[in-house]
């Protein structure tokens, strides 16, 4: 039962991705900032990203600010999640 939750789950966060992506008409958007504690919901949100077709950036929540802004600001990432 969990992994037919968790599929399904991860389906309408990739479908959320895609009609987000295309919402914003840009096709310079394909490197999503992914912050979070390790655990399920980082995989869950990591798999979901990539089924849309995006990559993602991991971010460690214990960085400091100014290392997440460089990474952030070298890979061109747009949107933080």
């Amino acid at each position: 039962q969990l992994h037919r939750d968790s599929k399904q789950i991860c389906d309408e966060l990739s479908s959320l991705w895609i009609n987000e992506t295309k919402k914003k008409n840009s096709a310079n958007i394909n490197l999503v900032g992914l912050i979070s504690e390790k655990g399920y919901n980082q995989v869950l949100a990591a798999l979901s990203i990539m089924k849309a077709g995006l990559g993602f950036v991991p971010i460690n929540i214990d960085w400091p600010i100014n290392r997440i802004v460089e990474v952030l600001q070298h890979a061109n990432v747009k949107i933080l999640l």
